[in-house]
């Protein structure tokens, strides 16, 4: 059965947990949570999701033994920086799988806008979703880490930690992630820390300098990763000396670039 604590900088912070075996979706209990007047700092941990989703309305199907956690926030609709959250998410989940992994962290590498890889593999996916209502916008910041298994029919290369060669427990790992998330959170501080944030981004970014692959809705292009700005938003510099400005995209590293990346480009 499953067991999932708090570590004590989470517990100090006013979190609380909710733990599950198996659940439909982290990230739909937190929403269904926030309507029926509950609490927000409220984590919703599980070791299945059958029914989880990823960025673009994607399946995120996690098997028995992953980590399936999802950390309930609510702010006054119209607060500025909320949409930075998830930056804070990602410092957050990185910080705990370098604690975890311990050696083998020098090829763990934040992948913009949600993702964070092992040596270009995929090893964490983030996801968040808003509703609002009544003055007040409920986020869900969903985070999935492949501990034992890797989801199947994934389109670029991924990784678990049991892959990688660690053996630990999935409540385990949720408890380092809850002391992190604390921290990240007080250092983000309402967005007055967001450029703390993003400096540890830029430190452990994967691609920097690099030539990406970004896709979009309306199509997709090729240029240099060539920084986060002050907000952010990834900047890509195209080979006329054109510079995009990249708020919400795909983004595809050299190396790990699925078939469908090249397919349109603009």
């Amino acid at each position: 059965m499953a067991d999932f604590r708090l570590g004590p900088a989470a517990v100090e912070a006013g979190f609380s947990v909710q733990g599950f075996d198996s659940v439909d979706s982290t990230n739909l209990r937190a929403l269904g949570h926030a309507r029926s007047g509950g609490a927000d700092r409220t984590w919703f941990a599980s070791l299945e999701q059958t029914a989880g989703r990823g960025r673009r309305g994607r399946n995120w199907v996690s098997k028995s033994g992953n980590l399936a956690a999802t950390v309930l926030l609510s702010a006054a609709t119209g607060q500025s920086g909320l949409a930075n959250l998830g930056f804070v998410a990602g410092a957050a989940t990185h910080a705990t799988l370098a604690e975890v992994l311990g050696t083998h962290s020098s090829v763990l590498k934040l992948k913009w806008p949600n993702d964070v890889l092992f040596d270009g593999q995929k090893t964490v996916g983030i996801l968040i979703e808003a509703e609002s209502g009544r003055g007040r916008t409920n986020l869900a910041l969903g985070i999935g880490i492949n501990v034992a298994h890797v989801p199947e029919g994934l389109p670029y290369q991924a990784t678990s930690l049991r892959d990688i060669g660690v053996e630990v427990r999935a409540e385990d790992v949720f408890t380092v992630l809850s002391d992190q998330f604390a921290h990240w959170l007080t250092v983000w501080d309402q967005g007055d820390g967001l450029a703390a944030v993003l400096d540890y981004w830029r430190n452990h970014a994967a691609g920097m300098g690099e030539r990406v692959v970004v896709r979009q809705t309306n199509g997709a292009f090729e240029g240099l990763f060539e920084k986060l700005d002050d907000e952010g938003r990834l900047i890509v510099q195209m080979d006329d000396g054109e510079r995009r400005v990249v708020t919400a995209a795909d983004v595809f590293l050299a190396g790990i670039t699925p078939n469908e990346a090249a397919e349109e480009r603009v």
